[in-house]
């Protein structure tokens, strides 16, 4: 990957830092599987690629919006990081963002200077909540990075530079984990935490260059070593929260090592997160509570656990190019669009519109290669737009501007295919359904020639006034015209949760004797303020 000197990022700002840890956390669910596949160091602590990828994870669901600094966006991802962490790995990683977050401190953006200081500043908080680090792991790789971004910084780089020296440094360091470790280089494989790192430095730095990230390196060096697990019991993996004041890191260290191995214990504030292997965790939790008030326990069977989270990750794992995300309101629209293939749901549409944030995480979520969004209201499109561009090329729009017309977009979306293919089809298929929304007036008002009441009933075709009166039936037929209904195949009319199923039916087959030659279906929707949405095809 390569920068110019014209073009290349010199400081950066909070949204880019937060879009870099975004495509990060994307980069990392795609290689999720392979990084799992190399979890043979020390013991087999479920699986590193989930644990990382669920760790970040928590950083880009923390909700951030409005003006976002870099320091801003750097102490809040720290502290999600550490209560959302799983695994020693995970642990680690929040270590790492939280040695970040102290070098970008004070900070509403960065030069390239400041940036390499605090990735070197990481590099050293990570090594120090280990307090017996391991060389050939991802506190070798964090080391580094930092070196190379560091050196970058001083022959003058910029901070897109910094993150792209520092990203290949740790690629290169990655691939010389087994040269460290014998285990790593009996079994064949490079350390999986290591991999992982190097992952999502790659993926931030491919964010700020505003390129993809580089050629796929990561087959060539992960070989599979899930056979190569034992089979035996390695205890329970424990974890968790102790809080209280004037805890003692360093006691509770030696108390851990006591009871197991694998200790990882960290701090923050009045804040102690705990990871250890035990044979005996009720002894452990219970020594515990006698220390600190404890939370967020988890105990996992480690031979147990890294069975089923394999197959769990290979459920979630998504498998396909392109993802789907809905913004959908209504008990009906959701379940159908779930069934209609949609990875993320975002609540919201009419008089609730989701923010930007809310929709850049739902896109980050789905963890494809590539997105495609359906708004399904125009109220929403500006934010999609926005939420596009902190994204980038990856996600492509689809200006739907009801659930009714959702639906038909949905319908041909297919993951196999690439975003941009998926975004023609989708195209394609909104242009070939006419859709109409059955609503009641919230004020008397005279629009389109029509003298309207508060609370008579609106027939409404897009932002277009076509039918308005006091009989629901004579208003839905009047609209139904309006679009066409006698020449199409299909009339779809979906409820509004005002509703009943029974009324709706009632209705339908009412509808059925005014349009005797098309095929009248009714699927519930549940949305709220619209009393029916119709498409006709």
């Amino acid at each position: 990957m390569t920068s110019s000197k014209a073009t290349a990022v010199e400081r950066l700002d909070g949204e880019q830092l937060l879009k870099a840890l975004i495509e990060a956390t994307k980069l990392l669910s795609q290689r999720a599987d392979t990084i799992n596949a190399l979890n043979v160091f020390p013991v087999p602590d479920g699986d590193t690629g989930t644990n990382m990828l669920l760790t970040m994870r928590a950083t880009v669901e923390v909700g951030l919006a409005g003006k976002l600094t870099v320091d801003m966006v750097a102490a809040t991802v720290a502290r999600a990081a550490l209560m959302g962490a799983r695994g020693n790995s995970g642990v680690i990683l929040s270590q790492y963002l939280k040695g970040l977050a102290r070098g970008l401190a004070g900070s509403t953006d960065v030069d390239a200077v400041t940036l390499a200081n605090a990735l070197a500043t990481a590099a050293v908080v990570a090594r120090d909540a280990t307090d017996r680090p391991v060389e050939g792991t991802m506190l070798t790789v964090a080391c580094d990075a930092a070196r190379a971004a560091m050196a970058c910084a001083a022959l003058g780089g910029s901070c897109q530079e910094v993150l792209v020296a520092a990203s290949h440094e740790a690629r290169v360091s990655a691939e010389h984990t087994p040269d460290l470790l014998p285990l790593l280089h009996d079994a064949g494989v490079v350390d999986s935490g290591a991999l992982g790192l190097a992952t999502i430095l790659e993926g931030m730095a491919a964010s700020v260059a505003g390129q993809p990230p580089g050629e796929e390196w990561v087959g060539s060096v992960a070989t599979s070593a899930a056979g190569r697990m034992a089979a035996a019991s390695f205890g329970f993996c424990t974890e968790f929260v102790m809080q209280g004041d004037r805890l003692d890191l360093a006691e509770i260290r030696n108390w851990l090592h006591s009871v197991g191995d694998s200790v990882l214990a960290v701090a923050d504030g009045d804040l102690v997160r705990v990871h250890v292997h035990t044979l005996d965790p009720d002894a452990v939790i219970a020594e515990a509570k006698q220390r600190a008030m404890v939370d967020r326990v988890k105990v996992e069977n480690m031979t147990e656990q890294h069975d089923r989270l394999r197959t769990s990750l290979m459920a979630e794992k998504q498998m396909d190019r392109c993802g789907l995300v809905v913004v959908a309101v209504g008990d009906g629209f959701a379940a159908l669009f779930q069934s209609l293939g949609a990875n993320a749901l975002v609540t919201g549409g009419q008089t609730f519109n989701p923010s930007v944030q809310e929709l850049v995480r739902a896109v980050a979520e789905v963890g494809a290669r590539e997105c495609v969004l359906l708004p399904n209201n125009t109220n929403v499109l500006a934010a999609a737009q926005q939420a596009q561009r902190l994204l980038g090329c990856h996600l492509e729009i689809v200006p739907t501007r009801d659930l009714a017309e959702g639906v038909a977009a949905a319908l041909a979306f297919r993951p196999d295919r690439s975003a941009e293919e998926n975004a023609r089809r989708l195209a394609t298929a909104v242009n070939a359904v006419r859709t109409a929304q059955i609503t009641r007036a919230v004020r008397s008002a005279q629009l389109n020639g029509h003298n309207l009441t508060e609370g008579c009933l609106l027939g409404m075709v897009g932002e277009r006034l076509v039918s308005s009166g006091d009989d629901l039936l004579t208003v839905l037929i009047n609209t139904l015209r309006e679009l066409q209904a006698d020449a199409a195949e299909v009339i779809t009319l979906y409820p509004g949760e005002a509703v009943t199923a029974a009324e709706a039916q009632v209705l339908a087959e009412q509808l059925q004797r005014s349009f005797p030659s098309q095929q009248i279906e009714c699927v519930a929707g549940g949305q709220p303020h619209y009393l029916f949405l119709v498409a006709c095809e």
